[in-house]
């Protein structure tokens, strides 16, 4: 499986101290699937690879989104939502994909992708 992109890659668009290749290595075989052979070579999926990424890592993540310095409260961001919309990563995925004329209705890529075969 050769990568589009790598763990530096991902940790220019999304602070985390964790190792993201499992998720680069995910985004990879997910867009794999979904992608026809005939698009991809697009120089759009490396971009789509590295926001997919940082999409899988911002879930597995919680992200703060408020924090007081008097108390010590921190706050983090209840994901509420399905699919790519769940995070400003995916979103942005979402948008890559449609201009590659790939439909962002996901769902039946994405359990192929992660249900294996019998």
């Amino acid at each position: 499986m050769s990568l589009r992109v790598n763990d530096t890659d991902v940790k220019r668009i999304i602070q985390t101290a964790r190792d993201t290749t499992p998720f680069i290595e995910f985004a990879h075989a997910f867009l794999e699937e979904i992608v026809p052979p005939g698009k991809l070579g697009s120089p759009m999926l490396i971009q789509a690879e590295k926001w997919l990424a940082a999409h899988f890592v911002a879930i597995d993540d919680e992200r703060e989104v408020s924090k007081s310095v008097g108390s010590g409260d921190v706050s983090y961001a209840d994901k509420f939502d399905l699919g790519l919309d769940i995070t400003k990563y995916g979103q942005q995925v979402k948008m890559m994909l449609q201009m590659m004329g790939i439909n962002p209705g996901l769902r039946k890529a994405f359990v192929q992708v992660i249900t294996p075969e019998s």
